[in-house]
């Protein structure tokens, strides 16, 4: 798994495309970039990222989006992204950061996320609302919620790794 928000994962895609197990796991917090531009301002565009993530699974490589965490979004709108241009999805909270959004929430991010009115971070609606409207499109065996939707890749590795190479040899994007 490579977890980025970066372009330039793109320079290794024939790397990626050669691993059996790779995925590549792109962070898309929004579909508006008014929105990302003022929480996460050094971050690449949405449409780069989603760019990115299209071209690789056109170069074969699955593709995970990681909505880490949630930002404010049209719901679906973003579900209809993500579902074009992922082969999975984990939608994220401010609370996936592994110590119950404590680390998180020592962090400038969600006094920002209040102060420019995007209400409370810790409202967990918004999320679910995009969880519900992704598993409606591309199924719940592709949509994750927070660490255990990280998580179970790793876990599905684990019972049968094997299955996962034999399925990409048949050509299948999913393991079994």
């Amino acid at each position: 798994m490579v977890q980025t928000r970066s372009p330039f994962v793109e320079n290794d895609f024939d790397l990626l495309a050669a691993l059996p197990f790779a995925w590549l796991s792109m962070t898309v917090e929004t579909n508006d970039d008014i929105v990302r531009r003022s929480l996460t301002p050094t971050c690449p565009s949405i449409e780069r990222r989603l760019g990115v993530m299209r071209r690789a699974r056109e170069h074969g490589i699955r593709v995970q989006a990681a909505v880490s965490p949630s930002f404010p979004y049209n719901c679906e709108c973003f579900a209809e992204l993500l579902a074009e241009a992922a082969d999975r999805v984990i939608v994220d909270t401010f609370f996936g950061d592994g110590a119950d959004g404590k680390r998180t929430g020592r962090r400038p991010l969600p006094l920002r996320f209040a102060q420019l009115g995007y209400g409370d971070s810790r409202d967990l609606s918004g999320p679910r609302l995009l969880f519900e409207a992704l598993t409606e499109r591309i199924g719940q065996d592709r949509v994750g919620w927070s660490q255990e939707g990280f998580n179970a890749l790793a876990v599905q590795a684990a019972e049968g790794g094997a299955n996962v190479a034999a399925n990409r040899k048949r050509g299948s994007r999913y393991s079994t």
